[in-house]
């Protein structure tokens, strides 16, 4: 549709012919890098190239070429279903005079070559690139090089194909994974979330009781246990003894006058401490008198 309608703007027939007489010469004109074309003869197009002349130079672009991969892992696409899509996309091009360009959208060298192929178009500078068909992710075919005879090279791999049949109803079709961006998506409102998310937390707290008072030592007494089996044996006889243990701590009252900070009054010697454990005060000894000798002047330790 585009191209019947660029076509429709030439409005007199003579510039019409014009134009698809250029397009259809430099059809004829093209030859490999290399390599030169006698210009003075001409030989007439094959059959199927420039069936429908628009006067218009084309380039068919095929991009995302890294999708293949994706392709070939979620619905299971083999060589042979790119064999097709090349053949319909060769044939689509020959038709209308135009050149065919695979490029990936992440590495691809066909990108500056789709760069030279436009302005050797616009400007006539020569294009000294050859055409590639090897390569399925670089595929570069200039406008000029194809025919229905190298096109049919392709028809070995696509024997299990009617190629008369729409390519729509023979291709699996892509899984869309693309968003509905028609449906407007309304935010709400704050404190209405704040709200419904209160009840959600009030919702999953555990059902039990709360105690109504915190717990003391009186609690905490009952809350142990004060019997030990005899003879039971293992950690439970372990964690009796503990009990009992701090049972009889907790159980325990201080004595009226007993050592220690209340019962110790102040300014004695060894306040704090029991009396059963002090030790009693020696009387201080008298030091012994020394005698000396006159004659010597050494100290004499008297006789006992």
């Amino acid at each position: 549709a585009v191209v019947s309608t660029q076509s429709g703007h030439y409005g007199r027939a003579s510039e019409r012919r014009d134009v698809c007489g250029k397009l259809a010469k430099s059809l004829q004109e093209y030859c490999l890098p290399g390599t030169e074309s006698n210009k003075d003869v001409l030989l007439p197009l094959t059959e199927g190239v420039l069936d429908q002349n628009t006067g218009i130079p084309i380039a068919v672009v095929c991009t995302k070429l890294d999708s293949m991969t994706t392709l070939e892992k979620d619905l299971d696409y083999t060589d042979a279903y790119f064999d097709l899509i090349q053949w319909h996309l060769r044939k689509f091009s020959l038709k209308y005079g135009a050149g065919l360009f695979y490029l990936n959208g992440k590495e691809s060298p066909n990108t500056d070559v789709l760069y030279k192929y436009i302005v050797h178009k616009m400007y006539s500078i020569p294009f000294e690139v050859c055409p590639s068909v090897i390569d399925k992710d670089c595929l570069m075919i200039p406008a000029g090089w194809d025919t229905l005879q190298k096109i049919s090279i392709l028809n070995d791999t696509l024997r299990s194909f009617n190629l008369e049949d729409d390519l729509n109803t023979v291709l699996p079709k892509p899984l869309n994974r693309r968003a509905d961006t028609g449906r407007e998506i309304k935010a709400e409102d704050d404190q209405a979330f704040l709200t419904r998310m209160q009840s959600l937390l009030q919702n999953q707290r555990p059902a039990g009781p709360r105690p109504s008072k915190p717990l003391t030592s009186q609690t905490s007494r009952t809350a142990i246990p004060t019997t030990v089996t005899p003879g039971a044996g293992g950690p439970g006889e372990k964690d009796g003894v503990l009990a009992n243990f701090f049972n009889s701590l907790l159980n325990k009252k201080p004595t009226p006058g007993a050592g220690g900070p209340a019962g110790a009054r102040p300014g004695t010697a060894g306040a704090g401490v029991p009396r059963a454990l002090a030790a009693p005060a020696s009387p201080r000894q008298a030091p012994r008198p020394v005698a000396r000798t006159q004659s010597e002047g050494i100290p004499k330790q008297p006789a006992e």
